[in-house]
């Protein structure tokens, strides 16, 4: 009685992967998958990041203390607005607001582009990130698969081994 060891198993010539070229081909999908996922999760980590920015951002230009300073700037303006050197609306000017998170307001063509903190820091409006890169956190490890596999096919890397052609009798 003996046993066949697992390097003279036979295999069926569709799931040969002992081949050098199919093991190449399969570690290159896999690392791709992997690199696809770890882009995938930075793409998520920093669309979340953003909207979290515009949330505080938007919550701090609602606060009373900077509506209560935009109100009064555009009444010191509209009651100017006959003085031969009235301040005009897209004048970039920097307000005092005086609140306890926000100590000025920065506006710019109108609106306001960023507020000086009371720690002295600077918190920026953050730029929304387009909706066609919602689907591309789900796609990248798709892509990361795809990609590979395209490269390797069109090499010919993962081309089946013909078998040689019947004897004529």
């Amino acid at each position: 009685m003996s046993f066949d060891s697992k390097e003279n198993a036979s295999q069926s010539p569709t799931l040969n992967y002992r081949e050098r070229s199919r093991k190449l081909a399969i570690s290159l999908c896999l690392v791709g998958i992997l690199a696809g996922g770890v882009l995938g999760e930075l793409l998520r980590e920093w669309m979340v990041t953003a909207s979290h920015e515009r949330m505080v951002f938007a919550a701090l230009l609602n606060s009373v203390e900077v509506r209560t300073a935009l109100e009064a700037r555009s009444g010191v303006n509209s009651r100017a607005a006959n003085s031969p050197t009235a301040n005009s609306p897209t004048a970039n000017q920097m307000i005092r607001i005086d609140g306890p998170w926000v100590r000025d307001a920065f506006l710019q063509d109108g609106k306001v582009s960023y507020f000086v903190l009371a720690d002295g820091s600077f918190y920026f409006d953050s730029v929304r990130p387009p909706l066609w890169l919602f689907p591309m956190v789900l796609l990248c490890p798709v892509l990361g698969f795809v990609i590979p596999w395209g490269v390797m096919k069109a090499l010919g890397f993962t081309k089946k081994p013909t078998p040689p052609p019947p004897a004529q009798l």
